[in-house]
């Protein structure tokens, strides 16, 4: 089974603005301005370099930063999984879908050869 792969439209479709902690994007296909928050740029400049995997953006994010997840009580979370906590795949797969549902990330017709 091949996995997912998603990408992003070229760079002429989009314009990106930096604004401290978030991304303004606007698309210009749909006209609709996005305000992003981590880890959804993050995740998005992974795209800018290409198709490619949830494991393949995990990993680039994974060399990247440290993660802390909370669980649903505030607490930082290490190490042992319980059925409260969220995987950070979980988490990148969430954010992904919600950019796919917004029209910005699309699902990749073929597996591209970078990713």
């Amino acid at each position: 089974m091949t996995a997912m792969h998603y990408m992003i439209d070229p760079s002429s479709e989009w314009q990106k603005v930096s604004l401290d902690e978030m991304d303004v994007l606007f698309h210009r296909p749909s006209g609709q301005t996005h305000i992003l928050i981590e880890p959804a740029p993050q995740i998005f400049d992974c795209l800018i370099e290409g198709a490619t995997t949830l494991q393949s953006i995990h990993d680039r994010l994974a060399s990247l930063y440290t993660y802390e997840l909370e669980d649903v009580d505030g607490e930082v979370l290490t190490g042992e999984s319980t059925d409260e906590t969220v995987s950070v795949y979980q988490v990148l797969e969430e954010r992904l879908e919600e950019m796919v549902a917004l029209g910005f990330v699309h699902y990749a017709e073929h597996k591209p050869e970078n990713g």
